[in-house]
């Protein structure tokens, strides 16, 4: 291959260059050429001086950039250090903020070495001008050195203060504050010069006099006077000390203990308006958090009614003609009460005020939601009704004797003050004396005593000469019809007896019921030797009417074998 001149060969580049290509150097002092790599050449310049290295270095000179040459720093340049022939910038182009920090003070001076700003670690920041200090904060708030020029100003201080603040400079002082010795009166001017109004100051408190007229008085001690249209007669007090409010008076202390007094003449001491002119006004009784909105009293504009409510529901409500009702929102008498009344202790007194006799006398009105009414009332001292301790129920009294009671578990007993478990309803009266007695206006027949099971399924009746003893026998109520068999068998089983009972010695005929159980055990009621949970013994019963049935068909039975031996023994005398 021929020689080329040095201008024919092709330029290195980045892309063409590798670690491992040579280069020919010629070392004149031994006058002989020598080869490196690329690689080594590159490690040579890292271990030589005289430059900057791009893998990081210590100068020992100044570095110099031109007008508009930039110190970048950042992969998106966000911050950039330059000059552009006329200013200086440190330019942050990224997001984040400048944050300067220094291990001491940290300070902005101008060309002159003069002070502008500066920062103290953990002490003030210092504004200067012209080299002298102006604002400096401090530990309770921030030192002005000369003259302050603001919009606005909120001034706070124990120090005396003598001021005139000029609102245009041609029409005099629209606010002047005045300080004189302690004990002298100190005042606040407001608008021009101070005439339209006043706030002065005192040893004893601070009185507000809009065109010299005192308006309010506000004490040292907290007390706070607002006054009628004379400055003369404080009509709105608020006394600090007792936490007590007075309007149209300046003793609420006189009315303790109340934290709201309103003392008037002839007018009302407290309205509440309705601005709607139609709808409710209202008091509300509420606290912060779960306790909103408690309770509240409601006059409805309307219907003149106040409507009283807890936990969201009315409880109470006066009607416009002057009715009460609790419960309810329509009483259709004076008081209305729709539920219980109770009282732990004490009496309740419902007092006749018409006068006296048997055609006067107190009533109380019992009503169901239905409307169904009932009275319980009093004639004289004939009548007692006393809701008695729960041990001993409800008793009833006439000439402050016990007639009657319900006792704690529900029976009703008359003439006794206890009854057996199972007894739901006992009498006990003088021997001669009629237990119960139910009698009727006519001779025509009527029930006396109907007993229920989901539907009537007995009773007792009477026409005008006898009683008789029903139990429901409708053929409407029964099914699966079949006609008694075996029934002189069953007749023949039973075991009549004639017996002396114990508590008299009186003698009988019938049955021991569990015998009988055994033949017809739906004319007997318990079980044999049954006792209650306290040993009690708990008797049988038997209804012997449950025999007629069986009594019927065994002489039906009977009956009928007789009229066959008739029929054969008058054929055998045939």
């Amino acid at each position: 291959m021929a020689d080329k001149k040095i201008s024919q060969l092709t330029n290195l580049t980045g892309a063409n260059l590798a670690e491992n290509d040579e280069f020919v150097l010629v070392d004149t002092s031994a006058d002989e050429t020598k080869a490196i790599t690329f690689g080594e050449l590159k490690t040579a310049f890292d271990t030589g001086t005289g430059f900057v290295r791009v893998t990081g270095d210590t100068m020992t000179g100044d570095l110099a950039f031109g007008d508009n040459d930039k110190a970048i720093f950042g992969a998106g340049s966000d911050l950039q250090i330059y000059h552009d022939g006329s200013n200086s910038y440190i330019d942050d182009q990224g997001t984040g903020r400048i944050i300067i920090k220094g291990n001491d003070d940290v300070r902005i001076r101008s060309g002159a070495n003069e002070e502008m700003i500066v920062a103290s670690s953990n002490g003030a920041v210092t504004l200067y001008h012209d080299s002298f200090p102006k604002l400096a904060t401090t530990s309770t708030g921030v030192d002005v050195t000369g003259t302050v020029t603001s919009d606005g100003l909120t001034v706070s201080t124990t120090s005396a203060v003598t001021a005139s603040f000029s609102r245009d400079g041609t029409d005099g002082d629209a606010l002047q504050i005045f300080n004189g010795a302690v004990g002298s009166t100190k005042s606040l001017g407001l608008g021009v010069s101070g005439t339209h109004g006043t706030i002065n100051s005192q040893y004893g408190g601070v009185y507000i006099q809009p065109s010299g007229v005192t308006s309010a008085f506000f004490g040292t001690g907290g007390d706070i006077s607002f006054y009628e249209d004379t400055g003369t007669t404080p009509k709105f007090f608020w006394d600090a000390s007792a936490e007590a409010l007075g309007i149209g008076t300046s003793s609420p202390t006189s009315f303790t203990p109340s934290t709201l007094v309103v003392e008037a003449a002839t007018t009302a001491g407290i309205t509440i308006s309705d601005s709607t002119g139609g709808g409710t006004a209202s008091i509300a009784f509420s606290a912060t958090g779960a306790f909103q909105n408690r309770a509240k009293i409601n006059c409805t504009m309307s219907s003149q009614s106040l409507e009283f409510s807890t936990a969201g529901s009315e409880r109470m409500r006066i009607t416009s003609a002057g009715s009460v009702g609790i419960g309810t929102s329509l009483p259709v008498a004076v008081l209305d009460v729709k539920g219980s009344i109770g009282a732990a202790e004490g009496v309740v007194y419902v007092t006749d005020t018409s006068g006296t006799g048997a055609s006067s006398y107190p009533v109380v009105s019992l009503r169901d939601t239905s409307g169904q009414r009932g009275l319980v009332g009093m004639l004289g001292d004939f009548m007692h009704l006393n809701a008695s301790a729960a041990s001993t129920g409800m008793i009833f009294k006439t000439s402050n004797t016990e007639r009657m009671r319900i006792d704690s578990i529900g029976n009703l007993l008359v003439g006794v003050t206890s009854g057996l478990l199972n007894e739901r309803i006992r009498a006990d009266f003088a021997a001669g004396n009629t237990g119960i007695t139910t009698s009727v206006g006519s001779t025509a027949q009527q029930s006396h005593i109907a007993f229920f099971n989901g539907s009537v399924v007995g009773s007792i009746s009477t026409n005008g000469s006898a009683t008789a003893y029903n139990t429901s026998s409708d053929y409407r109520l029964k099914e699966d019809v079949q006609p008694m068999v075996g029934a002189s068998d069953r007749v023949l089983a039973l075991k009549p007896v004639n017996f002396a009972w114990k508590a008299d010695g009186s003698r009988t005929d019938g049955f021991l019921a569990h015998e009988a159980q055994a033949v017809a055990p739906e004319a007997v009621a318990g079980e044999k030797d049954a006792v209650d949970a306290d040993g009690n013994p708990q008797y049988q019963g038997i209804d012997q009417s449950k025999l007629v049935p069986l009594l019927t068909a065994a002489l039906q039975e009977a009956l009928t074998e007789i009229a066959d031996l008739k029929a054969r023994v008058a054929t055998l005398e045939a």
